[in-house]
């Protein structure tokens, strides 16, 4: 069986492309915008071949972007607004002032996605690659930038299942955090059958999630319970804690909170990881999990009192 995982990599430029590789992240943001933005204001197609005779010498000239990835800004400008139209279909309640104007016989104003933060879509083999070093003792990311080609070194641990043979690297996105390059990769590689497609499934275990229960889990002979009463304390204590720290408005608070949220972020990404690992451990092999159906979850939680929310989302 074929499953598609990201990979996550480190990007270690030194100082020489540190900045040229910042540069060449705004500046595809930018264009990524930049053609959100007339797409909107000329009423545009949203297909990528109405988008190319519109922007595509802008987006060259302007942004000094190369081909391939001028292809890019504009495929992900098209996404972006399907994404857009698809959650309109999906989730009318979250856009309550559009049936509002249509109630008054107003038109309806367009939503105009904006790309903020510095990104980077990459094709493999195109704009960027995986290559060896001149003594072949250390592997070597090349991508193309505003000024051409360029090579830096990477980091790899824990992420050496992507150069398993017959894995196959697709598109990437690099993106820019907390001042570190970081690679996602979307990687093709060779899975063995689960469960379910095979006939040694010995047992199967439903799981529920919540808040009060991180998750309950059913044999079908016995109901294991795993309380979330410390993680709501922990949570509620940073919850207060920032509150605290919003009401001062200084510059030393505002480091203090986003140093606490990236604090919080790992913490609950451990508590997640040891309660998958229990979970598995406590069954044994061949064990079906089944979880509940999780479709739309997003749009569910949004509809929770804005006090009450920060609660539901983990």
């Amino acid at each position: 069986m074929q499953q598609i995982l990201t990979a996550k990599f480190r990007i270690l430029p030194d100082e020489q492309y540190h900045q040229l590789l910042h540069d060449t992240m705004k500046s595809y943001s930018d264009a990524c915008s930049y053609v959100s933005g007339r797409v909107a204001a000329e009423k545009s197609p949203v297909n990528e071949y109405a988008i190319r005779g519109l922007c595509y010498e802008d987006i060259r000239n302007v942004f000094h972007l190369p081909s391939q990835m001028t292809q890019s800004v504009i495929k992900n400008v098209v996404t972006a607004y399907k994404s857009v139209r698809t959650n309109q279909e999906r989730y009318p309640e979250k856009y309550k002032k559009k049936k509002k104007r249509e109630a008054e016989g107003k038109e309806d104003e367009p939503i105009v996605p904006v790309f903020r933060s510095p990104q980077l879509s990459l094709v493999w083999n195109r704009d960027y690659s995986i290559v060896w070093n001149k003594g072949k003792t250390e592997r070597l990311f090349s991508v193309n930038t505003l000024n051409g080609r360029i090579k830096v070194r990477f980091f790899t641990k824990a992420m050496e299942w992507a150069f398993a043979e017959g894995a196959r690297f697709g598109t990437a996105k690099l993106v820019y955090k907390h001042g570190k390059f970081f690679l996602h990769v979307a990687v093709t590689v060779e899975m063995p059958d689960p469960p379910i497609l095979s006939s040694d499934t010995t047992n199967v275990v439903g799981i529920d999630r919540g808040i009060r229960f991180l998750t309950v889990s059913y044999d079908g002979k016995k109901t294991s319970f795993a309380s979330g009463a410390e993680v709501k304390k922990k949570r509620a204590h940073y919850k207060k804690l920032r509150q605290d720290l919003q009401k001062r408005k200084t510059r030393s608070a505002r480091r203090r909170i986003r140093a606490m949220g990236q604090r919080e972020n790992r913490w609950m990404n451990d508590v997640d990881h040891c309660l998958s690992k229990t979970l598995i451990c406590s069954y044994p092999e061949g064990t079906l999990f089944v979880l509940e159906d999780l479709t739309g979850i997003r749009s569910e939680t949004e509809r929770v009192k804005t006090g009450d929310r920060y609660v539901s989302v983990r």
